[in-house]
């Protein structure tokens, strides 16, 4: 009976989300490194449209779905206008990120 109850608790419970891993924020990073190809007022997370960067981002959302898509685009604004880096915007989500410079 006990594991009755455990399974049918498993069914019920939301899945949890996955944490930001290094992948996680590069892909962040990327996204904010696409901001910085774009003249404001236009600011975007993706570097052009039609490149096929849109069906990522909704993959990343999909993998990272408590991550705040409004909070990126006020960042991406940011970035885009200069008021802040592309390393200081990735960081807000990962705060122990350390980019790689060798790729």
């Amino acid at each position: 009976m006990k594991y009755a109850i455990l399974a049918l608790a498993l069914l019920i419970s939301p899945a949890q989300a996955a944490p930001l891993d290094q992948g996680g924020c590069l892909d962040i990073q990327y996204m904010f490194e696409a901001c910085t190809s774009w003249d404001p007022p236009e600011c975007h997370i993706v570097h052009r449209f039609g490149a096929g960067e849109s069906k990522s981002i909704g993959t990343f959302y999909d993998k990272y779905p408590d991550v705040d898509g409004d909070k990126i685009e006020a960042l991406c604004h940011e970035v885009c206008k200069g008021k802040t880096t592309v390393l200081s915007a990735t960081r807000k989500f990962c705060p122990w990120y350390k980019p790689d410079h060798h790729t």
